[in-house]
């Protein structure tokens, strides 16, 4: 069994550290918080390879750069770096899920090494490297966690669904597109250089949908200067809410996440308010859901 194709944070079972692109070469890193968190963020991509089971390279969302084993070599030990894309199988890997259900092995289609995290080491900067291994083994230093940071439109719709003031309410555009799902870190750096919070609302020439668009065109033009991959869109749904006691509208982005990093699989729904910059974890009361478009 592989794995969608997709937006991924790629942690290691035993050490909890991420694989992370610094200096050229992929290490095991803390976990980033904001832009940063961007060099540990990988666009995981079907390619055609010489192996029979299913094969992916893996892209950089901060460089474009991909998983490269170095030379191809089968050596014990050779780095695993990042490298401009040509195409070759020291780039392409096999990626299964273990016999568990929930760590995942990453085979070389080149030399058929593994992925292995140096001794399993956790202090930032260990080393990520190719070694010898086998598919049924449960050596933590080989086994990783693919944490989902994407889904396609139907995917985040049926997760929406799930929400008792939401559902039945979602608009999708595009169903079968892919969409990076930042986490709050990102979008809060992102407002804190809009200018927003210097802004009062003015009736009716500077209200919530306002801010909201405002925001939106910020995430876009910065998402196009800090991700340097294609492949996906970035999801900022629009959540269009009524105040009951007023009828004012109120607009909030909806995004989804992982459970509080307990799970690799995205399923909770999160809410970012354009006006004040703050990530919110509910709808707030008094209002009721008009609509939600993605």
């Amino acid at each position: 069994m592989g794995i969608d194709q997709g937006v991924y944070l790629i942690t290691n079972a035993g050490s909890g550290t991420a694989a992370t692109l610094k200096d050229g070469y992929v290490k095991g890193w803390e976990r980033i918080k904001g832009k940063e968190q961007l060099n540990q963020l990988w666009f995981v991509k079907s390619v055609k390879t010489s192996a029979s089971d299913p094969g992916y390279a893996a892209f950089n969302l901060a460089t474009n750069k991909v998983l490269d084993l170095e030379k191809g070599l089968a050596d014990r030990g050779t780095p695993i770096l990042g490298w401009d894309y040509h195409e070759g199988d020291n780039q392409h890997w096999v990626i299964k899920k273990q016999a568990d259900g929930k760590y995942y092995k990453i085979q070389s289609v080149k030399t058929q090494t593994f992925v292995d995290l140096n001794n399993g080491g956790k202090d930032n900067g260990t080393k990520i490297q190719g070694w010898v291994g086998s598919w049924d083994e449960t050596n933590s230093h080989q086994r990783w966690v693919f944490n989902q940071f994407s889904a396609t439109g139907s995917r985040i719709k049926s997760i929406l669904d799930t929400h008792p003031k939401i559902h039945g309410k979602v608009i999708v555009e595009w169903p079968d597109r892919i969409y990076f799902t930042p986490d709050q870190y990102i979008f809060e750096a992102i407002w804190a250089k809009t200018g927003l919070a210097d802004i009062k609302p003015r009736d009716p020439l500077f209200q919530s949908e306002a801010y909201e668009k405002v925001f939106k065109g910020w995430v876009v033009s910065r998402a196009q200067e800090i991700i340097k991959v294609d492949g996906f869109d970035i999801l900022v749904g629009s959540l269009s809410l009524v105040e009951k006691s007023t009828q004012k509208i109120k607009v909030l982005d909806v995004s989804v996440r992982t459970s509080d990093d307990k799970s690799p699989d995205l399923s909770q729904i999160v809410f970012f308010d354009p006006e004040s910059g703050r990530t919110l974890v509910d709808i707030p009361e008094g209002y009721e859901v008009n609509s939600v478009i993605i």
